[in-house]
């Protein structure tokens, strides 16, 4: 018996990891959006999810209502990391 599969929204979406936790966690799950704006996870989740579109930039004008229409089951954020990560200055 498999679980009911739910809809996640992701905005500072980053490389996407929370799908490794949902995944793990056994939930049937697919992403209906990103919202992340640096070159390199940007070009990554276009390349492992090019079906999935990629919002921008969350303080840009609208995005709640691209958010609202989604009709997402889930919405998950990721801390910005660029300041600790290997990618940025490691502050």
């Amino acid at each position: 018996m498999s679980a009911k599969q739910f809809t996640v929204g992701s905005i500072t979406s980053g490389i996407a990891s929370e799908h490794v936790a949902i995944r793990n966690a056994g939930l049937g799950w697919r992403h209906a959006f990103f919202a992340e704006i640096a070159p390199f996870p940007c070009a990554l989740l276009k390349h492992r999810y090019p079906e999935v579109p990629n919002l921008g930039d969350i303080t840009r004008a609208g995005i709640e209502e691209d958010i609202r229409k989604a009709d997402i089951d889930l919405l998950v954020a990721s801390t910005p990391c660029q300041a600790f990560s290997s990618a940025g200055q490691r502050g």
